[in-house]
């Protein structure tokens, strides 16, 4: 999230909607995107259904909704 602190981002994510009564998976997946973005330039992340998201660093959009799941 360009232009955004860590704690911005950590605020945003555990007080999503989608992350209630979830919020240490929220976190989990916000942790296990940052380690696995920097490793690869391309992540595949479980989507809707059976679908896959494809996503990279900068893909403000995508990240946010892979944190809230």
């Amino acid at each position: 999230m360009t232009g955004y602190s860590l704690l911005d981002t950590l605020r945003f994510v555990t007080a999503h909607p989608l992350s209630r009564g979830a919020k240490l998976k929220a976190l989990s997946r916000f942790t296990s995107w940052q380690v696995r973005s920097r490793l690869s330039n391309e992540v595949i992340v479980p989507w809707v259904g059976t679908t896959k998201l494809a996503a990279s660093r900068g893909m403000t959009g995508a990240t946010g909704n892979i944190y809230c799941g």
